[in-house]
């Protein structure tokens, strides 16, 4: 089978915008191209985007989706093109625009295609992302690992629950830094696989399987939500009803003009608001259920 690979040429500055409104409109493996450490800041990045050609993507909705993340940039102009791969040359193709990274003070991501020789307090998370969303170079992934590291840190959490947690890259390092049970959920199947291998890339235990909180047993000390504020909004009950009394509920997927709403929602539910992280148009909510 061919595949369809779209590639999207949009400022930098918005590049993670256009890539999260793309994914809300349920486009598959939006990669946004990574530039190498030592390279100069460049003006223009490129979205890839891949379909199956028996399945190509309505265009009208596909470039509707590009102008919403444009919106903050009213002068912005963007440039799609289109080219067809055969599946083996798909497999691999948008490899090349991700890097190792390093997220917080110890975090590290690393492709499991490239090498990387850790240092001593090092935390390097190998992952092989396949389709599934998660990979550390989105501003929601990035200020989710920056608050599990922060909160593993202070007062480990024994029990972790991670909703929509495409890759598995969230538990896999709550499970790293002392939780002893973790579960992940995830909608999409293709997730929930790639997850399940990425634990197993890295040996920690998480439960992995497709479902959303509405799915969860029982109470976790820590609940992390990197999904969108909208679902956040409509999730909030079953997120207090899975947050154990005095645990912590870290939400995320929020573009900044809906952080208000999100908090709004959280407050109302009962929670109390702890503290908004902040990284570039995203926003992470910290919120802890009370005793």
């Amino acid at each position: 089978m061919n595949y369809l690979e779209l590639a999207v040429t949009v400022p930098a500055e918005a590049a993670e915008a256009v890539a999260w409104n793309l994914t809300e409109r349920g486009v598959p493996g939006v990669v946004v191209s990574e530039r190498s450490p030592e390279a100069p800041p460049q003006a223009l990045a490129t979205l890839k985007v891949y379909f199956p050609e028996i399945a190509p993507p309505d265009m009208a909705d596909l470039e509707a989706g590009i102008r919403e993340g444009l919106r903050p940039f009213p002068d912005a102009e963007f440039h799609v093109e289109t080219r067809t791969l055969p599946e083996e040359n798909w497999a691999t193709s948008w490899q090349k625009y991700w890097h190792v990274q390093r997220i917080g003070a110890n975090i590290v991501v690393r492709p499991s295609w490239e090498e990387y020789a850790p240092q001593s307090q090092d935390l390097v998370i190998t992952l092989d992302p396949k389709q599934a969303f998660g990979t550390g170079t989105h501003g929601t992934t990035r200020l989710c690992l920056r608050a599990i590291e922060r909160i593993m840190s202070e007062a480990p959490a024994e029990t972790v629950f991670d909703v929509g947690a495409g890759t598995g890259i969230l538990a896999i390092l709550a499970s790293m830094m002392g939780a002893k049970h973790v579960v992940a959920v995830d909608n999409d199947p293709v997730a929930v696989a790639a997850a399940e291998e990425n634990a197993e890339i890295n040996g920690v235990s998480v439960k992995n399987f497709v479902g959303s909180a509405g799915d969860l047993t029982g109470q976790a000390d820590l609940v992390v939500a990197n999904i969108l504020a909208e679902v956040i909004i409509e999730l909030a009950p079953e997120l207090w009803r899975i947050t154990r009394p005095g645990g912590r509920l870290v939400t995320s997927g929020i573009i900044s003009r809906k952080a208000d709403d999100v908090a709004l929602a959280l407050s109302e539910q009962g929670f109390q608001l702890l503290d908004r992280e902040h990284d570039g148009d995203w926003v992470l909510v910290e919120a802890k259920r009370p005793l």
